[in-house]
């Protein structure tokens, strides 16, 4: 959990375009930087942790506020990520439209000119 906690964690900015990559981090850390004062909304969330029932506590989940989420897990591994808990919350805050997961739609492809963004993805799900 130490080296999950001490990842990097990666706010990425194009003119208006911002994206989080949450790395690996876990509630701890989320927490941490929930309490800091680092800027941490974004329009894309990278879920941390493949969206593991440790990440994306709701608090985070709110200062990031993003409009979409990328949670990037194998299809059928062997942790059950992402955790249902964890799609739930993201689908309540974001919609059903506003989540991408690589394990049921392959790879997701963001696209931006700082102001527009665009998402495409190797396979459609329903």
């Amino acid at each position: 959990a130490d080296r999950n906690n001490n990842a990097v964690v990666l706010r990425l900015v194009y003119s208006s375009v911002s994206c989080l990559l949450a790395s690996d981090i876990e509630a701890f850390t989320e927490d941490y930087l929930v309490r800091t004062s680092f800027v941490l909304e974004s329009i894309v969330l990278k879920a941390a942790h493949h969206g593991s029932r440790s990440s994306t506590i709701p608090a985070f989940l709110g200062q990031v506020n993003p409009a979409v989420a990328v949670i990037s897990a194998g299809s059928g591994n062997q942790f059950g990520h992402p955790h249902p808990e964890v799609a739930n919350r993201l689908e309540g805050a974001l919609g059903l439209e506003g989540i991408f997961r690589t394990d049921r739609q392959g790879t997701v492809e963001l696209i931006t000119d700082g102001t527009d963004l665009w998402v495409s993805t190797e396979k459609d799900y329903p």
